[in-house]
């Protein structure tokens, strides 16, 4: 579409789009104040689909005039064709983007991190941010192939509506932190849904199933969401903000056990590959994350680490319809059933879910009896029916059990009808702005938390912006001075998705050369070390030159004109 065929701005009515990721891609849906929600659809071969496959195709071209250069598609443009075997194929590739921020390193001349992804093969995460940057711009009408639709929108409305958002709301896991969100703002402003970071959202699952139902509750609600690798746990109170916890185990986790524990010792006897597969196996159903990731990290990269997920997936999908289930790998027939799956996974799940319901009741101060109401979504929460089902029944008796099966990119986009449940206070100052400030402020002096406060709160940071923050500013702050940089700031020393030569670059070993804090001599506050300020004012100096958050200046907060008055 040229600029003449663009849709006039300034056209009439707010619109926020929805965005949601699942295990089966990703889903989006418009909303207007007043009106109900508009989830996205595509027609293909005269199917209506509801997801866009949240894939990519890398592969090199090789030209005369240019050389050898790498090629990207993603999306309706993977799944069209059959891509050749020679052609790297990724699918979920946004879960690499909490684990760092993409730099481009003058030194090595390369963009870094690079990441481990299917078999062992090796991908800066600049070209994953750009993979999400072209799979958010199939969502504006122009670009995508497939006709594109919003239910119940007339075709000239969803056009005008798409290039004229106030806002796009994300759903992640409470788990992600501020490199995932650094790292999507990049990539929606990029694909020019929004021209301004301030215009993106992000909420929790829970969240997301709460704005779809009554607001707000007229008692107590529970929600439980998985996710790939985190179960989400929330209260929705009468009055007050969602309570919120999170469990590091989810439907991708119980895909893994499902092979460890079910598969792998029948299959082992009979067939060699296996014999070269190394890792500590985690426990079953335990949220070790680190652990986990360490053992998915060496799955992923073997060559047939692919193929016993995708067979694990089957056989949790075919559990939750029958009984058992027999086939044969090769001449080896082998037999999985649902009461080994309950018995060796499900219920270990249980006892650690159960562990945050606890701690989520007793954060909002609520009893198992008050809880009226009881919402559901995701595949783990699938899976464990009905086991998962009779063990809420019994924890919480006066409770009405209901599965959420709609998309959650509908509740995400009406985030505007109860903004009170939007975390203001990380959207304004998130830990990236935080920490710069920081190193703006540059102190000379020992400082204590009350004095950093006191000095930010002068440079017009408003630490009492929002009180119903999931880590209240002053624990935040507390962090930074105990030299806890922001998630995914640099990578973890020992995250195994993060390639070896990327965790030894000169860049990162600067900033973890010294802390940025020492505690005062007399103990009382916390003196700047003046080298490591320097060096990591260097670093988000490489981070921001080619980005368009800036962290010079808070986010402003556009849906506090929607706030109620009083």
């Amino acid at each position: 579409m040229n600029n003449s065929e663009r849709p006039p701005l300034g056209g009439t009515g707010t619109w926020y789009l929805g965005l949601a990721i699942d295990a089966q891609g990703l889903t989006a849906a418009l909303w207007q104040p007043g009106q109900t929600a508009h989830p996205f659809r595509w027609q293909e071969q005269g199917e209506t689909q509801t997801h866009l496959p949240l894939c990519a195709q890398f592969f090199t071209k090789t030209t005369a005039e240019d050389g050898a250069q790498l090629i990207l598609r993603v999306g309706r443009e993977v799944t069209a064709t059959t891509p050749p075997t020679q052609h790297l194929y990724l699918e979920q590739f946004h879960t690499y983007l909490q684990r760092a921020m993409p730099f481009y390193s003058r030194k090595q001349r390369q963009w870094l991190p690079k990441v481990y992804v299917t078999g062992g093969k090796q991908m800066p995460l600049h070209w994953l941010q750009r993979a999400l940057q072209q799979v958010l711009r199939q969502l504006l009408p122009q670009t995508v192939r497939s006709p594109l639709a919003a239910a119940g929108l007339p075709p000239n409305q969803f056009l005008q509506a798409m290039h004229n958002l106030a806002g796009v709301v994300i759903t992640q896991p409470l788990a992600w932190g501020a490199a995932a969100r650094f790292n999507w703002r990049e990539a929606v402003v990029g694909a020019g849904l929004v021209q301004h970071p301030e215009q993106i959202f992000f909420t929790s699952a829970p969240t997301a199933v709460a704005l779809r139902s009554e607001l707000p509750p007229a008692t107590p609600t529970l929600i439980i969401t998985s996710q790939g690798t985190s179960t989400d746990v929330a209260i929705a109170l009468p009055q007050g903000p969602l309570i919120q916890d999170t469990c590091p185990y989810g439907y991708q986790d119980i895909y893994a056990d499902i092979f460890y524990q079910l598969l792998y010792p029948q299959w082992l006897p009979a067939h060699d590959f296996l014999t070269t597969m190394t890792w500590d196996m985690p426990w079953p159903g335990y949220p070790d994350r680190q652990r986990r990731d360490r053992a998915a990290a060496a799955l992923q990269r073997h060559a047939m680490g692919a193929m016993v997920m995708t067979v694990a997936t089957r056989v949790a999908q075919l559990l939750c319809h029958q009984p058992t289930f027999t086939t044969h790998l090769g001449d080896q027939p082998w037999t999985v059933s649902r009461a080994d799956l309950q018995a060796k996974i499900l219920t270990p799940w249980f006892d650690t879910l159960n562990t945050t319901l606890n701690d989520v009741l007793s954060t909002a101060g609520v009893t198992t009896t008050q809880i009226t109401r009881l919402l559901w979504h995701g595949p783990l929460c699938h899976y464990g029916m009905p086991e998962l089902q009779a063990q809420l029944a019994w924890k919480f008796p006066n409770a009405q059990l209901q599965a959420v099966t709609e998309e959650l990119a509908s509740g995400a986009a009406q985030l505007a009808r109860h903004p009170v449940w939007c975390d203001r206070f990380r959207h304004q100052y998130d830990d990236l702005f935080l920490l710069a400030e920081i190193l703006r402020l540059n102190p000379h002096q020992p400082m204590t938390l009350k004095a950093l406060s006191q000095a930010l709160q002068r440079r017009g940071v408003n630490l009492t912006a929002d009180r119903s923050s999931s880590a209240h500013p002053e624990q935040r702050l507390q962090a930074l001075l105990e030299n806890q940089f922001p998630p995914g700031f640099m990578p973890t020393p020992t995250d195994p998705w993060i390639v070896e030569t990327s965790h030894a670059s000169l860049e990162y070993q600067a900033i973890a050369a010294a802390p940025l804090f020492d505690l005062a001599p007399d103990g009382n506050g916390y003196c700047l070390n003046p080298i490591q300020a320097k060096r990591l004012r260097q670093y988000f100096t490489l981070l921001l030159t080619q980005t368009t958050q800036k962290l010079t200046d808070p986010l402003s907060f556009p849906l506090r004109s929607l706030l109620p008055l009083g």
